[in-house]
């Protein structure tokens, strides 16, 4: 019982100190852990680092990438989970551990000429808006240069993006527009046009809609699938000289200001009225921004309603047949690394899992499923908990489902 008083008492104290942030300027502070999921990582071209920011508070980790390259510009997380550098001036793309934020080596420097944007294709390989040549180039998942694949980009910085058709976005300030291509590069139409996209710096899907945000010396809002200009979105002095911007884990946006005279920050916007709900301050030239999406996973799990006083069940599928299969829980989204413990090698979604937090394990049947059961006790109820299923024996590979959050009955 002392237990759950203490619990409750913890989560309440975090909760006020969320609602503070959320209605005042943030300037600085610390949060953990490094290199979690779900939180934003904000390139600072003329400080040559990478900062990580909690996206649920606002609060400042800290530097988790440091460069000695001449300016970074944009970053973005790989498929093997790492994270990739685009460093303007060295024209080079550099990889570093996306747990650590650790030099690994540099990727890819041939074909490149002052790169801008980042993303990456379904099959894994990256393309590279590249800023004096003009064109989006493409590595495959070793860094080798495959080639160009489109010659005529006309973007100012950071603008491509892939949409939910799966299809590559790219701005053109010449034509004023935002085109459409195939992931491979061949060009399918005009997507949106208009003078206000005569210099658009980023630009990404999503909303309630999966419509398209643009970033000019404003946010503008075009329909995802017509391409018909819906208005200005975001405006005002909280906006200076806005670059870069991204869907935080919560399905809000957030935008990068790099405005020197002023301090560089970065804004939460509402994704539905664009009013702002924080700006983070402190910075010197914040460019692109991303969030570090959740690693794929290789178990399913889904998870009866937790109530009090009542037996739960956690069924996993996936599994190798006769392997062990453990959930484990927690109180608040993070990062976990287990590396090798009992077996067990997984980069959990929640904050501060030891050995002692397993709601139960099981051998996976011929089909790969395993079920666990378990009785919540009835002073759990109001709790919030987050579990996640892991397999053993992986190593060093991770196998580990989404983390199922709910609040107790």
């Amino acid at each position: 019982m002392a237990t759950h008083h203490w619990l409750r008492m913890k989560l309440c104290i975090r909760a006020i100190a969320v609602i503070y942030l959320l209605v005042h300027v943030v300037s600085d502070g610390y949060a953990g852990p490094k290199g979690a999921v779900g939180d934003l990582y904000m390139v600072d071209f003329s400080d040559k680092k990478v900062v990580q920011i909690d996206a649920a508070t606002g609060l400042v980790v800290g530097d988790f990438v440091t460069t000695n390259f001449n300016y970074p510009v944009e970053a973005r997380f790989g498929p093997n989970g790492n994270l990739f550098v685009a460093t303007y001036l060295d024209s080079t793309i550099t990889e570093f551990d996306g747990n650590t934020g650790e030099f690994i080596r540099v990727f890819a420097s041939e074909g490149l000429d002052e790169p801008l944007g980042l993303r990456f294709k379904s099959n894994g390989h990256l393309i590279v808006a590249n800023g004096r040549s003009n064109n989006i180039t493409e590595y495959d998942s070793s860094g080798t240069w495959i080639g160009t694949l489109q010659s005529s980009y006309q973007g100012s910085s950071l603008g491509i993006d892939f949409g939910p058709d799966g299809n590559l976005y790219a701005s053109n300030d010449k034509t004023q527009s935002i085109n459409r291509y195939t992931d491979d590069g061949a060009f399918l139409n005009i997507f949106a046009q208009g003078d206000e996209l005569g210099r658009a710096y980023g630009h990404t899907f999503g909303g309630p809609n999966n419509n398209l945000f643009v970033i000019t010396n404003k946010v503008l809002e075009y329909d995802g699938l017509t391409g018909d200009f819906l208005g200005i979105f975001a405006f005002g002095s909280l906006l200076r000289n806005p670059i870069g911007i991204t869907f935080g884990p919560m399905g809000n946006i957030w935008v990068t200001n790099n405005d020197s005279s002023n301090y560089g920050s970065v804004t939460e916007l509402d994704a539905v009225t664009g009013e702002v709900i924080l700006t983070v301050t402190g910075f010197n030239s914040p460019w692109g921004i991303t969030v570090k999406p959740e690693p794929a996973h290789c178990l399913s799990m889904d998870v009866s309603v937790l109530t009090g006083g009542q037996d739960a069940l956690w069924d996993v599928s996936g599994a190798t047949p006769g392997s062990l299969v453990a959930v484990v829980y927690g109180f608040q989204a993070g990062s976990t690394v287990i590396s090798g413990q009992s077996g067990f090698c997984a980069t959990f979604g929640i904050d501060g899992i030891g050995l002692n937090q397993v709601v139960g394990s099981s051998v996976a049947d011929g089909s790969g499923n395993a079920m666990i059961n378990k009785f919540i006790p009835a002073q759990a109820s109001g709790l919030t908990v987050l579990t996640q299923a892991a397999e053993q024996g992986t190593c060093p590979d991770e196998c580990v489902s989404g983390v199922d959050t709910q609040v107790v009955q």
